[in-house]
């Protein structure tokens, strides 16, 4: 019997962040304390990611390639997920293609108030808090990911 290979893609979008925790969007002008420059997740978000991968292990969906967007939420969410799946030698690939369009990110830079300009996380900041992710140097710099077209 032949059979056919069937490729599976899931998508998803990120956890609660401290963003959509407070009714935030991303062309919202507040200041850096109230959400950061790149808001991380909510503890909501946290637990909505690990239970998300959890229900991936217990449905037996294995992945063979994770793609991220360099956005620390989406970031978070993955590294819950993955703990969710019990996978932790799995790598995720960053890919800056993948971030969430309009707003602020269709600019290439974040402002917060009237002063600050945010150029996303660096290839170097990435691989610190997450040792899963693997980095294309060619297309995340040092300056950070908004950086790069």
């Amino acid at each position: 019997m032949n059979k056919e290979k069937i490729m599976e893609i899931y998508l998803m979008r990120h956890g609660e962040s401290h963003i959509n925790k407070e009714k935030y969007s991303v062309v919202t002008e507040v200041s850096s304390e109230e959400i950061g420059f790149e808001p991380d997740l909510s503890e909501r978000g946290k637990a909505e990611s690990l239970l998300t991968g959890q229900e991936f292990k217990r449905l037996g969906i294995k992945f063979n390639k994770i793609i991220c967007s360099p956005m620390l939420r989406a970031l978070r969410s993955a590294e819950f997920i993955l703990k969710g799946m019990e996978e932790p030698e799995m790598h995720v690939d960053v890919d800056p293609k993948t971030f969430e369009q309009g707003g602020s990110s269709s600019k290439k830079t974040v402002k917060v108030g009237d002063k600050i300009t945010y150029k996303g996380l660096s290839k170097a900041k990435i691989e610190k808090m997450f040792p899963f992710a693997r980095v294309p140097a060619d297309q995340i710099s040092d300056e950070g990911w908004y950086t790069k077209d």
